[in-house]
């Protein structure tokens, strides 16, 4: 994959499965258009999307690096989440409705380069308020 900035249309799939008893999983879909690109060995993805229940964008920054994947919003939603496996990464998450305390216990990640884009896969625990909370599956699909 070529250094430099690339328009990229970016496919987002997501599913969570709370880990109590009598509850559904509940999947997501998202599909936007961005921006990426690559200096030395880290891999950047900016884009934007509308939070639901809210009128406001926010502004999303995934850095891709050997072994490690961040993610950070800006907007509607304020956040860092770091998907590193084996390490429990707290942070907090702010909403229009208050913030709460997160950890994300990552399982897998993986990443894939191709040649016409790049996918990412991260399988994680999700930790809210000092409890976890749900299994967590998230993929992201880049297409140059």
């Amino acid at each position: 994959m070529e250094q430099g900035e690339h328009k990229v249309r970016i496919r987002i799939r997501s599913s969570q499965t709370p880990l109590e008893s009598g509850t559904e999983e509940n999947e997501m879909e998202l599909f936007a258009f961005g921006k990426y690109y690559r200096k030395n060995d880290r891999h950047y993805l900016f884009y934007e999307e509308l939070i639901e229940g809210t009128d406001r964008m926010t502004s999303n920054r995934v850095t891709i690096m050997p072994g490690r994947m961040e993610l950070l919003r800006r907007g509607a939603v304020n956040t860092v989440m770091t998907f590193e496996p084996g390490r429990m990464v707290r942070e907090n998450y702010h909403t229009p409705y208050g913030a709460l305390s997160m950890g994300v216990d990552t399982q897998k990640l993986r990443i894939q380069e191709k040649e016409d884009g790049l996918e990412a896969e991260a399988e994680y625990l999700l930790e809210v308020n000092g409890e976890i909370t749900s299994f967590n599956h998230l993929v992201l699909d880049v297409e140059f």
